[in-house]
C-alpha cells in the first residue's frame, strides 16, 4: 500500500446523484476512482447474496441476462471470478496506482451487507444521503425502464430482487455503516446530502472537499459530457456491460453540471410501493441528515 495516497470513499443508497458526484471528482488531479466494487462482489462474485437465483422469476431472468451480456474484449476490468470481499478489500482497495495522489471509491452501504471487517484500511469515510422520496421515485422509475417492458408495466418495489431492494430498503445499511465507522473506527462522519449539493454546489462541494482533503476549484463545477474521464474508472467488466445496456449511468455520464433540485413529492401522491419505502426510511434518513455538512459561509 502507497503510505503517501490518500484514500477516500462515499458510501450511499442508489439514485443519489453519486456517479455525477464521482465524474466531477475525476476532473481532481491525481485522483482514481474506483466504482462499486463491494457490488460486484455481492451481485456476481464466488460469495454473492444469491448464488442460485430462480430463473422462473422475471425480474431475476432479467437480471441475468444483463450480467451475461456478451462483453467487449477492449472492455478494461476485472472479472467477476475474482472478486471476492477480500479481492476488494486487500487488491483494489490496497493497491498502488500509477500516477496517482487519491484513491476514491464509491459504493453502496448495502453491498457491504454487513462485513464490516472487509472494510480497506486507511480510508477516510463519507456518506451521500437523498430525500428517500425522490429516491425510491427515481429507483422506481429507472428500474421501470429496464425490468418494466418484460412485464408491460410499472415494477412493483417490494416484488424487486433482495439484490436490488434489501432488507432495510438502503437507508438502514448506511446508517448501521455510518455508526460503525464512528463507534469502532473512531472517524467523524462526513455527511453529504445531494440537495444541499444541488442548491448550493460551490458551497457544499467545496466544504466537502475540505473535510475530505481534496484539491478544490470553482473549475470542478462544470465537466465534460461524455465517458472519457469514466473509461479510466476502476471496476468490473460486468458493470460496464450491464450498466452500458440497462441505461443506469446515462444521466451522469451525459452531464456537465449539477443541476437545480426539485422539492421532495408529497407522500400520499406517490405509488403504495413506494410509500412503504419511504416511511421506512425517513427515521434513518432524518438522523443522517442532521448531522450533514454545511456550505464553507454558514460554519
Amino acid at each position: 500500500m502507497a503510505e503517501d495516497m490518500k484514500r477516500l470513499f462515499v458510501w450511499c443508497v442508489p439514485r443519489t446523484v453519486s456517479t455525477a458526484l464521482v465524474k466531477c471528482l475525476s476532473f481532481v488531479e491525481g485522483l482514481q476512482v474506483v466504482l462499486e466494487p463491494y457490488g460486484c462482489a455481492f451481485k456476481s462474485g464466488p460469495e454473492r447474496k444469491n448464488p442460485n437465483p430462480d430463473l422462473t422469476d422475471p425480474y431475476e431472468q432479467r437480471l441475468h441476462e444483463l450480467r451475461s451480456a456478451p462483453v467487449d474484449d477492449e472492455v478494461r476490468g476485472y472479472e467477476d471470478s475474482v472478486c471476492t470481499y477480500s479481492f476488494v478489500r486487500d487488491e483494489l482497495l490496497s493497491a498502488s496506482y500509477k500516477d496517482t495522489k487519491i484513491l476514491f471509491c464509491k459504493d453502496m452501504a448495502y453491498y457491504l451487507d454487513t462485513k464490516y471487517h472487509m472494510l480497506p484500511r486507511g480510508f477516510r469515510y463519507s456518506f451521500l444521503i437523498r430525500h428517500p422520496a425522490k429516491v425510491y421515485s427515481s429507483g422506481k422509475k429507472s428500474l421501470t425502464k429496464v425490468y418494466g417492458e418484460d412485464f408491460d408495466k410499472e415494477v412493483d418495489l417490494l416484488k424487486l430482487p433482495k439484490t436490488l431492494v434489501p432488507a432495510g430498503y438502503g437507508f438502514k445499511e448506511l446508517y448501521e455503516l455510518m455508526e460503525y465507522v464512528e463507534k469502532e473506527l473512531h472517524q467523524e462522519p462526513v455527511i453529504l446530502d445531494t440537495d444541499d449539493l444541488l442548491a448550493d454546489p460551490p458551497g457544499i462541494l467545496s466544504a466537502y472537499c475540505l473535510k475530505m482533503g481534496i484539491p478544490y476549484k470553482p473549475e470542478l463545477l462544470s465537466w465534460e459530457a461524455g465517458v472519457e474521464v469514466t473509461d479510466k474508472w476502476v471496476t468490473s467488466k460486468t458493470l460496464k456491460r450491464s450498466s452500458k445496456k440497462a441505461g443506469f449511468f446515462d444521466n451522469a455520464f451525459n452531464s456537465s453540471g449539477f443541476f437545480s433540485p426539485q422539492p421532495p413529492p408529497a407522500l400520499d401522491s406517490l405509488p403504495a410501493d413506494v410509500q412503504t419505502c419511504v416511511r421506512a426510511s425517513m427515521g434513518y434518513y432524518e438522523k443522517l441528515r442532521t448531522r450533514r455538512i454545511r456550505p464553507l459561509s454558514e460554519v
